[in-house]
């Protein structure tokens, strides 16, 4: 489950484009708001899709961040990680009042997850922080290395089960005409009237 884990946090890491780190903190913190796994990754990559296209010349999505206050560029235009522009959205979020305008907002830089981050959000970044650290304590966050090596163990092992299955497949071609003769032995024999004995 731990090498599951970790082989998924690289996978995702890398879709997401914050660090295996972050991500293993994140994700429980985000749990605890009882957001899913599946639902935050579909928030974070909307998130990602939307910085990117600000910093490449969306109007909309550029005004939607500008309006919020939030930087999504470094001083030297690359743009900032994504978890960091996440902690600035959530202390925004916290500071609005909950209802249709913050739902469509947030379904607006989240995708379709958005309405379902908003507990998530409403803890604003030191709620956040404070959660992913307790995280950090409690021995959850796992670092990259592991991460990596869990996804090249889970490879290594699926690699294994094609050659297995390989195996099994040069033994079926060896065996099968002998097997196919005898059966239609046992059906000519029944067909003759002779009695069968398994």
């Amino acid at each position: 489950s731990a090498i599951d884990t970790g082989d998924a946090l690289n996978k995702l890491s890398q879709r997401v484009g914050i660090t295996v780190e972050s991500l293993s903190t994140l994700i429980p913190t985000a749990k605890l708001s009882g957001l899913s796994t599946e639902k935050f990754e579909t928030g974070l990559r909307k998130l990602a899709t939307a910085m990117f296209e600000a910093a490449t010349g969306s109007d909309e999505s550029a005004q939607r961040f500008a309006a919020l206050g939030v930087a999504f560029k470094n001083q030297d235009g690359t743009l900032r990680a994504t978890d960091q522009v996440l902690l600035d959205l959530a202390d925004r979020f916290k500071a609005m009042p909950d209802g249709a305008e913050k739902s469509a907002l947030a379904v607006q830089i989240f995708g379709k997850s958005g309405a379902e981050m908003i507990p998530f959000l409403n803890q604003g970044r030191e709620g956040i922080e404070a959660l992913t650290s307790e995280m950090a304590a409690l021995g959850v966050q796992m670092g990259a290395d592991t991460a990596a090596q869990a996804e090249v163990f889970n490879d290594s092992l699926d690699k294994l089960h094609l050659a297995t299955q390989s195996i099994g497949n040069q033994i079926m071609v060896a065996f099968l005409p002998a097997l196919n003769d005898m059966a239609l032995g046992m059906v000519e024999s029944a067909k003759q009237g002779g009695t069968l004995r398994v």
